[in-house]
């Protein structure tokens, strides 16, 4: 708070963003983000909206309100403008776009703070939501239709584009550049009709990241087989020139100990989180605060499917990678460990550890960056943190640690709730 002018009072934001780098003693980060933690709420989000559009368009926060109630509803937008409520969906956030007149940046940025993903201009939905929103006198009814005259592109998820489709490298890229320059409802009809071919849900790029981890994270215990395999082996060979005849030797039932299960792996990555969201659901309680650290993370058997781009037998869509899954398997893997980045003073090491986070792993995937108002981005924030600080000379432990702690901690103080 040096830099501050006396008298300033701090921002929410800032005053998390200050306690994740700040705290180190566990029992007072689990005071803070169990008690004292700012979390977002959606009257705080909303309001700053509509009091930034009335500044832009010159008319009162009033008009603006009613034109929002023209496209939300007036008890949805009673319900979020109480100070109780702290989720809005995603397809309330692009409603709420529309009600409020943003542009296709404001809107995207407006579903990150809402902590969705940005638009995917794979998806041929946020194609024509990028359209109408900048095209003014397209509503959101009139989006609506628009997305069931092409409903029939529903079924594609894009999960193996064919790369001979088109010279450019990246398909989203693509699609991007060439969204841009619609002008007219008839060619919109014809970008998508003449790029069928690219558009899907599947967010490929997520799941290619998350692969190459998942595939780093088991070939890392494979290696660790072969170790052991290497070590006992030797023994072999001394067993050889024992005589004695208690000393015994099962290579496969060593190599068969150290192999990895997907369980194992899964429990490895997730960090017990999986646990802590089943005995949620096991009370049958409902704490906004704690489903925001515990929800979609994934058990094992979710986590292979994921892996492996199964199909849900329900709706018959490949299971996706979601945000708190790419950053709990990056956090667990090499790339992203604490050693890659000691080069300086602790605080710098941080800092660029968690711009390549940010950047490299969230951004480049269409995602938003670290939180500090978010708990589970908090609880990231504040580990890597402590695991610079700390200095304790451990590498790859010492964040999953830090996390592992904080949530077995979090775990414990909801059961005796």
């Amino acid at each position: 708070m040096g830099n501050e002018k006396p008298g300033k009072p701090i921002s929410p934001t800032m005053l998390a963003r200050k306690m994740a780098f700040g705290i180190l003693d566990i029992s007072d980060a689990i005071k803070y983000i169990t008690e004292d933690f700012p979390v977002r709420r959606t009257d705080e989000l909303l309001m700053r909206e509509i009091e930034k559009k009335a500044r832009q368009r010159k008319i009162s926060q009033d008009a603006v309100i009613r034109g929002l109630e023209n496209v939300v509803g007036r008890e949805n937008l009673r319900n979020w403008l109480s100070r109780e409520s702290c989720r809005i969906g995603r397809d309330s956030a692009i409603k709420i776009a529309f009600g409020l007149k943003m542009t296709y940046e404001e809107a995207d940025e407006f579903q990150k703070r809402c902590w969705h993903d940005g638009f995917y201009l794979r998806d041929y939905k946020d194609v024509i939501y990028r359209y109408c929103l900048e095209n003014k006198n397209v509503s959101y009814d009139g989006a609506t239709c628009i997305i069931k005259e092409n409903s029939y592109l529903d079924n594609l998820q894009n999960a193996d584009v064919d790369k001979k489709l088109t010279r450019e490298r990246d398909a989203t890229k693509y699609l991007d550049l060439g969204s841009k320059s619609i002008a007219s409802g008839d060619e919109l009809s014809r970008f998508i009709k003449e790029n069928e071919a690219y558009f899907g849900s599947f967010h490929r790029r997520a799941y290619l990241k998350f692969s190459h981890i998942y595939k780093q994270l088991k070939d890392s215990y494979v290696e660790s087989a072969h170790h052991y395999n290497d070590i006992f082996g030797i023994l072999q060979e001394y067993a050889d020139l024992n005589t004695s005849p208690d000393f015994q030797y099962d290579e496969a039932s060593v190599y068969q100990c150290y192999a990895v299960s997907t369980e194992a792996l899964c429990r490895h990555i997730t960090m017990g989180i999986a646990d802590f969201r089943a005995t949620l659901k096991e009370k049958g309680a409902y704490n906004v605060f704690y489903r925001l650290v515990a929800e979609n993370i994934p058990i094992h058997d979710i986590m292979l499917a994921i892996y492996k781009k199964r199909k849900s037998k329900d709706n018959g869509r490949i299971a996706e990678v979601d945000r708190k899954l790419l950053i709990l398997a990056w956090l667990a893997c090499e790339d992203g460990c604490t050693s890659r980045f000691k080069k300086d003073a602790p605080e710098i090491d941080m800092i660029e550890h968690i711009q390549v986070l940010n950047l490299d792993l969230l951004q480049s995937c269409g995602m938003s960056a670290l939180d500090p108002r978010h708990p589970f981005d908090w609880i990231v924030m504040n580990s890597i943190y402590s695991s610079y600080i700390t200095g304790n000379g451990r590498e790859l432990d010492d964040v999953v640690d830090r996390m592992e702690t904080l949530i077995d901690k979090m775990r414990s103080l909801y059961a005796k709730k």
